[in-house]
């Protein structure tokens, strides 16, 4: 028993001078000041900008996140680009799950920002029902497994369809590069003098030399059949 008063003891001394550092700020005084000499337009006025605050310190937060993380998302980007283009495939998976890492915390920034506007104009009613039944961490639940949705989804159109290998060697063929090393090519080389990457092989369908690198044949347009 002593030893509880004791704590709370201290606690209560520790509130205590939290609260008289907070009434000799400057900032404090005056707020105090201005709610001495109430009246309605004064107010209204306070109403106003705390509604103000409220709404747009939400953004604001979002927004300085979205300076600290996106530099690094870039970072990140970069690097995976180069890592693709030097077919650097361990280099290139960890670029891009650090740019899934770096971007969760902005989805769930966005997420949080969503709830604190949703449940006021969309869906009022949905979550007075769920609070009434108890059962408000369904919510919860689907919050996570649509975290969990986007996460994934994330992941699959970093390494399928921003850092694809099919994509680059279509962008290395359209430059007249080598497809596989990424280097320009000597005229009409067959075989690129820097790794030594065969550049055409036989069409199945008229049997002359196309580009392996090409969806369809150069000569006859047959698609060609992909490894």
């Amino acid at each position: 028993m002593k030893e509880k008063a004791r704590t709370i003891e201290n606690l209560n001394a520790r509130t205590t001078e939290i609260d008289t550092r907070l009434n000799a700020h400057e900032k404090i005084k005056d707020l105090w000041a201005f709610m001495e000499a109430w009246d309605e337009g004064r107010r209204d006025l306070l109403v106003k900008d705390l509604k103000k605050l409220e709404q747009w310190y939400p953004f604001k937060e979002l927004l300085w996140q979205l300076l600290f993380l996106l530099p690094l998302f870039i970072v990140f980007y970069l690097w995976g680009v180069r890592s693709v283009r030097k077919d650097a495939k361990l280099q290139t998976l960890i670029s891009a799950h650090l740019m899934v890492v770096t971007a969760i915390p902005i989805f769930f920034k966005i997420l949080e920002l969503v709830l604190e506007l949703i449940p006021r104009h969309f869906f009022k009613n949905f979550f007075e029902l769920l609070t009434k039944l108890h059962i408000i961490a369904v919510w919860h639940y689907i919050l996570i497994f649509a975290a969990i949705g986007v996460a994934f989804l994330a992941i699959y159109i970093i390494q399928k369809k921003i850092f694809n290998r099919r994509r680059l060697q279509l962008k290395r063929l359209a430059k007249g590069l080598c497809y596989h090393c990424g280097k320009k090519l000597p005229g009409s080389a067959n075989t690129c003098p820097f790794c030594g990457a065969s550049q055409k092989a036989e069409c199945g369908a008229c049997h002359e030399r196309t580009f392996i690198a090409g969806d369809f044949c150069s000569s006859c347009g047959s698609p060609l059949a992909r490894p």
